[in-house]
């Protein structure tokens, strides 16, 4: 596996965690996604 391929696994690993928990909402969880994917 590339580092990018890993970059890109690992933030969806934390955005599942984010969306389980519920602690931040998710309109903020999917906006830093998106912002760090570009």
């Amino acid at each position: 596996m590339n580092g990018e391929l890993i970059w890109v696994l690992s933030l969806l690993l934390i955005a599942i965690i984010l969306f389980a928990t519920g602690k931040v909402r998710m309109d903020a969880v999917a906006l830093l996604l998106s912002l760090r994917l570009r």
